[in-house]
């Protein structure tokens, strides 16, 4: 899909960067049983620096996962994340129809509109355009007027306040719902989910149900101590994104018209459009084409290869992860693609 010199280049600068997040992923697949697709996704989009949405029914370690995920990246501890803070790292929010743009973004404080000289100012310390990752909550509940402010927070990285544009400091977001939205109003905002993975209860099966209850009691009551520290991974990403946005301007990482991923791709958005699996904008289209890459350079971390080569097999990664709804059906595309 991408021509080598690029995709060589990319990856021989961030190898370790890439092992770091394989070995982080594993980790987490030790500790959420029956989540290892949620994982998978979780680390493909910190990766590229996507928004995530995380789908399935209350109590299936939706939450549990972001924060355990944030916890072994450093964000989350006592000292960043105390009240008062004016730039916590890590921002997490239940969302209800009732939920009012100043409980994300901050109030106004109107102590200071009693001044001599009023000043209109927001109470913003530890609010979420100073957070590094934001997870949100049943995050469709949310009204219109947040569903507005979070578009452009969300793509542009700014947030819109008062006819001021103010910069974000987002660098990853993660979404959780219990249901797909239908409604026409929320579509949009459905659409900026690059990534969506569905989280299921565990199968009534013995030997499920006994997998999950040694997994998930040692979590609870006994997470482990790792011995490797991951602190400065989010700051590796974001050197990767820049590097992936420099090679690019210096004409080195580009796509390969002449390669037959793109007629692969072709005939699988066909095949989600056709039967209704998702809409594919131009916009996911567009994304899902850093995601594949990015999904090469993992699977060549992880085998510890010397180049990574991108495979036909990767566009396996939208029918994963880039639909609107699952079905039999889309499985059955899977495994031939496979």
């Amino acid at each position: 899909m991408f021509k080598r010199e690029g995709v060589v280049a990319l990856y021989g600068e961030h190898k370790q960067t890439l092992q770091s997040l394989v070995l982080l992923g594993d980790e987490l697949k030790q500790r959420f049983y029956g989540i290892d697709d949620a994982i998978d996704a979780m680390i493909l989009s910190v990766a590229a620096g996507e928004a995530l949405l995380l789908i399935g029914p209350p109590g299936t370690a939706k939450s549990s996962l972001v924060r355990a995920f944030c916890r072994r990246i450093g964000l989350i501890d006592k000292s960043s994340n105390a009240p008062g803070a004016k730039e916590r790292p890590y921002f997490e929010y239940l969302l209800t129809q009732f939920t009012e743009p100043g409980e994300l973004f901050g109030f106004y404080n109107l102590a200071a509109l009693s001044k001599a000289t009023p000043v209109l100012e927001r109470l913003d310390a530890g609010m979420m355009q100073h957070a590094r990752v934001v997870f949100l909550d049943e995050v469709f509940n949310a009204s219109s007027a947040i569903l507005n402010s979070l578009l452009a927070f969300m793509n542009e990285r700014k947030f819109h306040d008062r006819g001021s544009v103010v910069p974000v400091r987002l660098e990853y977001l993660v979404g959780a719902t219990n249901d797909i939205p239908t409604s026409p109003e929320l579509r949009a905002f459905f659409d900026r989910f690059l990534l969506r993975a569905w989280v299921r209860s565990v199968a009534p099966e013995r030997e499920e149900v006994r997998n999950l209850l040694n997994a998930a009691w040692r979590e609870t009551h006994s997470p482990p101590t790792a011995d490797l520290s991951f602190d400065n991974l989010l700051e590796q990403l974001k050197d990767f994104r820049s590097l992936i946005d420099r090679l690019t301007k210096a004409g080195k990482l580009v796509i390969d018209l002449e390669h037959a991923f793109a007629g692969h791709l072709a005939d699988c958005i066909s095949f989600v459009r056709s039967t209704s699996h998702s809409e594919m904008s131009n916009r996911r289209l567009v994304g899902f084409a850093k995601i594949i890459l990015v999904q090469a350079l993992l699977r060549a971390a992880r085998e510890d290869n010397r180049e990574p080569v991108i495979e036909l097999n990767d566009v396996k990664v939208l029918l994963k992860f880039g639909v609107d709804r699952q079905s039999e059906e889309l499985d059955r595309q899977f495994v031939q693609v496979a």
